[in-house]
């Protein structure tokens, strides 16, 4: 398992990376970093206005980090209405 190398990707909106990662080992979709952030919030903290979320996202956005913030709490904290509407 490589905690490292998929969070690193997501954090560089490496796409191909990620999917590879995902597709070799499904179960580090449920990574998290020490804060203890999931891949759906780490994405949704990395500023790219040409990233759009998948529809068929396999995180759920309700998912809270230990900080208790959703994806949706992050989206509305950055005031980002793009994510906003993806995550609706």
């Amino acid at each position: 398992m490589s905690k490292t190398r998929i969070i690193d990707a997501v954090r560089h909106l490496d796409l191909d990376e990620t999917r590879n990662l995902l597709t070799a080992n499904p179960a580090l979709l449920t990574v998290t970093d020490c804060q203890g952030r999931n891949l759906l919030h780490l994405t949704c903290s990395v500023h790219c206005p040409a990233f759009s979320l998948p529809e068929s996202a396999a995180a759920s956005p309700d998912i809270a980090d230990r900080d208790g913030a959703t994806a949706r709490v992050k989206a509305s904290r950055k005031r980002d209405k793009k994510w906003q509407a993806a995550l609706s």
